[in-house]
């Protein structure tokens, strides 16, 4: 910018610059810098702190120069971090599709790493992947940027949330500062233009909201479409104006009612026109259906059970008979908030999905007299999906066949543990959310075992929260609950079993 001024109508510096003036966008009346110019979360977060900063660290490929004295606390041991990477790489077939691009080996590709790839890894794998493996420290330092990042990149924002990000932003600095730059010259590397660029996000979003509303995802998939119908270099302009004219005619046509042309998949359209329709809340059923046709002694005790609640009976006066049994239908799939949740029997799925799409949080409702919450979260696996229909002229019963696991709370992750009592039916309307899961190794007095953690991405904010201390005692159970009285809350401990 210096230089473009002091070119400005003198050719002799000109040649020493390489500058010959000020570009015209400065001259706009209405531009303001910096507040004209917001960041880019995308490269600034994704591609310039994790991919460049903060993982070369831990693997040991920052410095190009060591310090004199590289005992910073910040290297992980390279068996650990190889051991990690293969952690991830085996995560491929226990993540569902909407939560993006599976992991890959970090140790061995991460050279490969999109801007996807360092957000999936930063926001779902990273909190279980570290924290057995890496200093304390370390981690509370990872977990401030993770919180800042996610508060940062929300579609919607409060000045609490941007307040929140301030706070976690600081926190990591000054963490970051003390422990790898430490104020000596040999670590000035470290000090990168990203790093201090975060001091100024909270600024941003002041400015211009969310910093998701200007990053470069979608802009660059556009790019790398208009480059990829570029079958020519003599006439790529031609090749870039004949995309973007059938593009605009699509999606004019697409818009004419009874134009008999519609942009989705044809399966998906199948799929809303065939499913069963929740009356209240935005769920589906979704076919292939058929006829009910009970398993095992236990799946007919857990629904004589269901249908006892339903009819206020007692369960041994339940009567299953021949024309109730015509009146049950069997579901591979539902349809939650246009996420696809399948089922462990399903043929669909085995079929089309290489991926776990079956493992749920529900929101449990309390019904004994224990007073400490009134609804919690409960973790399970769906088996199959199930209507009924009770009464003519009623809507059916709309039910899920599932499993519940007990859980351990280790910093407020939640890891998988064993199977808790039978498989049971519960009201499908109580499913709050499709699960990843990921199994990693860690070190666990002195042994290093493996663990297996529910990676929930409607709850990555409330457990970097936690994680960083922000609130003590009571806290909240469910996010969603519909109960506006007393605090829906139960008292949480780490290392804790519900």
């Amino acid at each position: 910018m210096f230089d473009a001024y002091r070119s400005e109508g003198h050719p002799e510096i000109s040649k020493e610059t390489g500058i010959t003036g000020v570009a015209l966008i400065l001259t706009l009346s209405t531009l303001r810098v910096p507040e004209s110019f917001p960041l880019d979360a995308m490269h600034l977060f994704y591609q310039g702190v994790v991919s460049r900063v903060l993982v070369p660290l831990l693997s040991g490929t920052f410095w190009k120069d060591p310090p004199s004295n590289d005992d910073d606390g910040m290297k992980v041991p390279n068996p650990v971090w190889a051991r990690m990477g293969r952690d991830l790489a085996d995560g491929k077939k226990m993540t569902p599709s909407i939560y993006g691009r599976y992991p890959k080996n970090i140790d061995i590709h991460a050279s490969k790493y999109k801007a996807e790839d360092w957000a999936n890894f930063l926001h779902h794998y990273s909190l279980p992947l570290f924290k057995d493996n890496i200093q304390d420290d370390v981690f509370i330092m990872w977990n401030e940027f993770a919180m800042g990042t996610l508060l940062a990149t929300q579609t919607e924002i409060t000045p609490s949330d941007i307040d929140d990000a301030e706070t976690a932003f600081a926190t990591f600095l000054n963490c970051y500062y003390q422990k790898v730059y430490q104020r000596r010259r040999d670590r000035l590397a470290a000090c990168t233009y990203t790093v201090h660029a975060l001091s100024h996000v909270s600024q941003c979003m002041r400015w211009w909201g969310p910093l998701s509303i200007t990053w470069q995802f979608a802009s660059e998939r556009f790019c790398g479409l208009v480059i990829s119908r570029c079958k020519s270099r003599v006439y790529a302009a031609a090749n870039i104006h004949e995309l973007l004219k059938l593009r605009a005619a699509l999606q004019a046509v697409s818009r004419t009612p009874n134009s008999g042309i519609s942009l989705q998949n044809k399966s998906h359209l199948d799929d809303v026109h065939s499913g069963l329709l929740h009356t209240t809340k935005d769920l589906r059923f979704l076919p292939p259906k058929r006829l009910y046709d009970i398993q095992d002694d236990a799946e007919f005790d857990a629904l004589r059970s269901t249908l006892a609640k339903q009819l206020q009976l007692r369960p041994e006066d339940v009567q299953i008979d021949d024309d109730m049994l015509s009146s049950m239908y069997r579901w591979d799939r539902m349809s939650l908030n246009g996420i696809t949740i399948g089922s462990k029997s399903s043929r669909f799925s085995k079929r089309a999905i290489s991926r776990e799409n079956y493992f749920v949080r529900i929101r449990h409702q309390n019904q004994q007299r224990n007073t400490r919450y009134t609804y919690r979260d409960v973790y399970a696996e769906v088996f199959h999906y199930l209507e009924i229909k009770l009464f003519p002229g009623q809507p059916p019963l709309m039910l899920a066949y599932v499993q519940h696991y007990n859980v351990l709370l280790s910093s407020n992750l939640v890891e998988q543990r064993n199977p808790s009592g039978e498989a049971i039916y519960i009201d499908a309307a109580t499913i709050r959310s499709l699960l990843a899961r990921f199994r990693c190794h860690g070190r666990v007095r002195n042994r290093i075992v493996p663990r297996t953690w529910f990676i929930d991405r409607d709850r990555m904010y409330k457990t970097m929260k936690r994680v960083s201390g922000y609130h003590f005692g009571r806290v909240e159970v469910t996010d969603d609950s519909e109960d506006t009285g007393d605090e829906d809350a139960l008292a949480s401990d780490n290392d804790s079993n519900y």
